[in-house]
This record gives C-alpha cells, sequence and structure tokens, in this order.
C-alpha cells in the first residue's frame, strides 16, 4: 500500500511540475482504455467449466519536459475474478512477479476471490537533438 501511495504522490508531482495546474494540457497526454475478458476451461461439454473475468486497463502518461526531452509511463491494471484465483494465492503471486531487470509489478488489492494487479511495463525518457535521438528506459518489444 504504501508503494502505491508513493507512486500517486510521484505521479501527482510530475503532473504539476509539467503544467497540467497552470493549464498548459499540450505538456502532457494520458490517455488508456478499459476492456473485458471471460475466459472459460473445460475438457468435456459434460464436465466442470472453470470461470474467470479479466478487466483489463491501460493508461498512458506522456510528458514533453522541452522540445528535446519526452518522459513517458505507461501502466497496465488489471482486476482477476473467477476460479482460478479462489484456486489459491499461486495465480496471484505469479501474476505480481516480473522477471525484469527490476520488479515493476504489485497486487495492490490480494482477497480470496479477486485480486489487483498494477504494473509499470513501459517507462522511458527520449532524448533528441538535431539528428541525435536516445531512448532510455524500459521499453515495448513487438515480437510480432
Amino acid at each position: 500500500m504504501k508503494r502505491s501511495l508513493l507512486l500517486i504522490l510521484i505521479l501527482v508531482q510530475l503532473i504539476n511540475s509539467v503544467g497540467i495546474a497552470q493549464g498548459k494540457s499540450d505538456r502532457l497526454t494520458l490517455n488508456g482504455y478499459v476492456s473485458t475478458m471471460q475466459s472459460v476451461m473445460f475438457d468435456s461439454l459434460s464436465g466442470p467449466f472453470v470461470n474467470d473475468n479479466l478487466i483489463h486497463n491501460r493508461l498512458n502518461l506522456k510528458g514533453f519536459l522541452n522540445e528535446n526531452i519526452t518522459f513517458a509511463a505507461e501502466f497496465r491494471n488489471r482486476l482477476f475474478t473467477g476460479d482460478m484465483v479462489r484456486a489459491g494465492r499461486s495465480y496471484s503471486e505469479m501474476t505480481a512477479s516480473d522477471p525484469g531487470w527490476v520488479d515493476l509489478s504489485w497486487n495492490l488489492l490480494n482477497e480470496q476471490s479477486f485480486f489487483f494487479n498494477t504494473t509499470i511495463d513501459r517507462i522511458w525518457m527520449d532524448f533528441n537533438y538535431g539528428k541525435f535521438q536516445a531512448r532510455v528506459g524500459r521499453q515495448r518489444i513487438n515480437w510480432g
């Protein structure tokens, strides 16, 4: 809980520092979406079904600090419910594990019938000057 409070305070400070509070919204953008996915697992139509539901939310925050520096932080928030969650804590513990260089995934709520996970899956800073460009941080790699 302390981590989530610290994260919220950092975001509020970032928003204030790039000028949203002064009405300069062109220096900061925030977008995202919400989706839901129902899943059912079974081995035969006459056997038992395992039902799960996932509510997925993405928040994309991008700040243009000046004409040469851009900052982005993208969050994936997921609410898991269903039979797999009720089966035990191993599912939620596996979801909270981030095998990257830095663990940026947390279960903010973890109850018997649901858990809420948030992950900072992309966070980077882009520097550009003339023909030079460098992007440093955690970025998405599309293997498609």
